[in-house]
């Protein structure tokens, strides 16, 4: 049975129906940006086509030069290269201290209030932690979205996300499940994606009691959490099930090998850097290279383990599976051209998309909310594409610019039916 109560380590910190003080900075905050940044990047960007899909792009809100990485990531970046300078050559991961460095304090942007509650779901390997976000004042059959945190499988926790779901609920008028699941190597592959599914199962059963819609329930993640949030789709499906209305992936992990992966390049000068900050380009490209998954693999999968397999590569299930899919993408990461081909792949199935690519941006950058407009911005984004989800067909053109609350260009999805 689904259990809601604050049970285990969190017990006296979260309870059915609390709402959580959390710290609010302004605008005038050390890690703000002024809003007129949020304003450019929700502008509607430039399309291209790039490796069969098309994109649009957004372009970097500051002043920064051609070809230049976005100053605030810039700095982060730097920060991440001097310790990695630092560290002993050949020594062993610090797996404890990763953990502990994972995340950090981000404000509460929501305007409204926003309360939260602890549910857990029965998981292969025992309880699965679920917070859960939702307005106060929602409306019922409102939409819902699951979310799955990243951190390559072994790091991270729904902590770090947090005020990424507030605002999400915020924005999408409905509840947002975020999902706090076992990480490797402690627990291995399909523990992970077992437990999303499990929450599925728990959410499915709360529609009335919660006041969502469950035709109007989404699944969404960060990295290797983009990665779990279509692996959850693959499962729904293979359970005959056709419960998620669309997938948000924020620069997921989608194929631990690239055999087979159609039109995939990792040549480098596809990352179009400036000289004097290339030297930043293979860290920030690190992710998606074969090192990287045979790394992965290891805390992640047991030896052996089919790196093919749908609910560990979703790029390899059949695309007719998926819903309507969102993509985010960073100029300067490893996983944009993996992500791209999986787009392609929708595409030529004829699975409704949409990719933007974020220049001047790498890998990492979503659930720091407050410290880059463009957090702030996919929150927006997603919120928009879940609208536009709802549109009913009959609509017309005009109402559908009107409910999704910008210039609706059909043409700059993959395909004309979305």
């Amino acid at each position: 049975m689904p259990k809601e109560s604050g049970m285990g380590y969190n017990k006296n910190r979260y309870g059915k129906d609390t709402v959580r003080p959390v710290p609010k900075l302004t605008k005038g905050g050390k890690d703000m940006y002024d809003d007129a940044l949020l304003l450019k990047l929700l502008n509607p960007g430039k399309i291209i086509e790039s490796g069969g899909c098309r994109i649009e792009v957004k372009d970097v809100p500051d002043p920064a030069g051609e070809n230049k990485i976005d100053p605030r990531f810039l700095e982060m970046q730097m920060s991440l290269f001097k310790m990695q300078m630092e560290r002993p050559a050949g020594g062993e991961v610090d797996l404890e201290g990763l953990r502990n460095r994972m995340g950090g304090f981000t404000p509460n942007l929501c305007r409204t209030q926003i309360r939260t509650r602890y549910l857990e779901a029965d998981g292969p390997a025992g309880p699965v932690p679920v917070w859960v976000y939702y307005p106060r004042y929602q409306q019922d059959d409102a939409p819902a979205l699951i979310y799955v945190h990243g951190g390559g499988f072994y790091i991270g926790s729904a902590f770090d996300t947090e005020n990424v779901c507030r605002l999400l609920a915020e924005h999408i008028g409905g509840p947002v499940f975020n999902v706090d699941y076992s990480l490797a190597p402690e627990q291995k592959f399909p523990v992970q994606p077992q437990e999303v599914y499990a929450v599925l199962e728990l959410v499915s059963g709360l529609a009335e009691q919660l006041r969502f819609d469950p035709q109007k329930l989404y699944a969404a993640g960060d990295s290797a959490g983009g990665n779990l949030a279509a692996a959850l789709v693959v499962m729904d499906r293979a359970a005959g099930q056709k419960r998620i209305a669309g997938q948000i992936l924020i620069y997921p992990v989608v194929a631990f090998t690239h055999e087979g992966v159609e039109g995939y390049d990792r040549d480098f000068g596809i990352f179009d850097m400036a000289d004097d900050q290339k030297f930043l380009l293979p860290s920030m490209t690190f992710f998606g290279s074969d090192t990287a998954n045979e790394q992965l693999l290891g805390y992640y999968a047991n030896e052996g383990q089919d790196p093919c397999d749908p609910r560990l590569s979703p790029y390899f299930a059949d695309p007719e599976v998926f819903p309507p899919t969102m993509l985010v993408l960073s100029e300067y990461d490893g996983l944009r051209p993996e992500g791209e081909c999986f787009a392609a792949k929708l595409g030529k199935a004829g699975v409704p998309y949409k990719v933007f690519r974020y220049r001047g941006m790498g890998h990492g950058f979503f659930d720091k909310i407050g410290q880059f407009p463009q957090s702030e911005a996919v929150v927006r984004e997603i919120a928009g594409f879940i609208r536009r989800g709802r549109l009913e067909k009959g609509l017309s053109e005009e109402q559908k610019k009107e409910a999704a609350g910008r210039v609706y260009d059909k043409q700059a999805f993959g395909v004309d039916s979305y």
